[in-house]
């Protein structure tokens, strides 16, 4: 049996024993009966198709990340070349961005850690939280 043989068998094997637990569904008698039909080489393509959603998925929420902490640094460099004796707008919007920064990175930590990929002490180093700016 092949890696991509295996992979459909065990997800029909689920699906089956969710129907002999009881549960009934059209659409789970779909599911089950359409992936049984499928060749190997479909079974190859479907995964193929998983990873590179996964890999889409990825490149996406480390997109938003690096947005998010690039308009931090830009605030923080505004904050501290600005000649404005009255910085407090820029210190709100610099907290604002970084709150989201703060969040991305969570989001992006959550989806690396779901996929079983660990975060590391280099990770930490590449998207570094920015520094909160106080009046």
């Amino acid at each position: 049996m092949t890696e991509s043989n295996s992979f459909l068998q065990k997800i029909i094997k689920d699906l089956q024993n969710q129907k002999s637990a009881g549960e009934k569904s059209i659409y789970l008698d779909r599911i089950i009966q359409n992936l049984s039909k499928y060749r190997p080489e479909a079974n190859k393509s479907l995964q193929q198709e998983i990873l590179e959603e996964i890999a889409y998925s990825l490149r996406k929420s480390e997109f938003r990340l690096n947005l998010a902490l690039y308009e931090c640094e830009k605030l923080y460099k505004k904050y501290y070349y600005s000649k404005q004796i009255d910085k407090h707008v820029i210190i709100q919007k610099y907290n604002e961005a970084r709150k989201k920064a703060l969040e991305e990175k969570w989001k992006y930590m959550v989806q690396r850690e779901s996929l079983g990929l660990i975060w590391t002490e280099d990770l930490e180093k590449m998207y570094p939280n920015p520094q909160p700016l106080e009046e």
